[in-house]
């Protein structure tokens, strides 16, 4: 099976989610970027007001074509209980070329629950496993336990 693990950071907990993954799964790995500005205090506030708000960015050209995957595996850190706008951005872009996926969400405060539902409105799939991680277990590395059961859910 082909899997590709999407994801965009802005803190690096997602990204370091995203690494361990692709590690684990043997897999390809893309990283989103975003073209507008969301470092400081500044960028963080609008990253959450864009995600709120539903608001597509602009982001750099992907490097691989999802359409050539079995399965995404799609991560983005919770902005205001929403995915971040380069996330939307590249699935609004790949309409129609993802066949499966999963999905991975870094949080700090709330949970991912509403994440997950609006990723699934927009690849319009259900998702084959769901993983949520706090920030402070990225930082204290206690993230293990559920890596490993999500990846388990995705090879099944």
């Amino acid at each position: 099976m082909r899997i590709l693990v999407v994801y965009y950071s802005r803190d690096g907990h997602t990204r370091t989610i995203a690494q361990t993954l692709s590690t684990m799964l043997q897999c390809d790995r893309e990283e989103i970027i975003d073209l507008k500005n969301r470092k400081g205090i500044f960028g963080w506030l609008a990253a959450g007001f864009d995600a709120f708000r539903k608001r597509l960015t602009k982001i750099q050209e992907p490097k691989y074509d999802p359409s050539v995957y079995d399965l995404i595996v799609i991560g983005t850190p919770n902005w205001a209980g929403m995915p971040a706008p380069a996330i939307r951005t590249y699935l609004n872009n790949n309409i129609g070329k993802i066949k499966n996926t999963a999905f991975f969400c870094t949080f700090g405060g709330s949970d991912s629950g509403k994440v997950f539902d609006e990723l699934q409105a927009l690849c319009q799939i259900k998702p084959k496993a769901l993983l949520s991680v706090k920030a402070s277990d990225v930082e204290n590395n206690t993230f293990m336990d559920k890596i490993q059961s999500f990846v388990q859910q995705i090879k099944s």
